[in-house]
């Protein structure tokens, strides 16, 4: 048999039904022959430089990822005869 072991983050303004969360992973998880068993570990509430700090180090989502990126255009300068 193997052990497979999911970590789920999310973050959110609001409330959150883990326990709705919970049953939706457990039939997800629930095939023939197999047992899964989730719950909700702990809440931590995050400030907004928490939260970014959060969003660049675990999810990988920078704030430079998030400006679109400035784009120039070439311009051709010519003399004028």
């Amino acid at each position: 048999m193997n052990k497979y072991t999911f970590v789920l983050d999310v973050v959110t303004d609001g409330e959150l039904d883990t326990q709705s969360i919970s049953e939706s992973l457990e039939r997800l998880g629930g095939q023939k022959g197999s047992f899964a068993a989730i719950k909700p570990v702990k809440v931590t509430a995050l400030k907004e430089q928490g939260f970014k700090v959060w969003r660049a180090r675990v999810a990988g989502i920078t704030e430079a990822s998030l400006q679109p990126e400035k784009v120039t255009e070439e311009v051709e300068i010519g003399s004028v005869s």
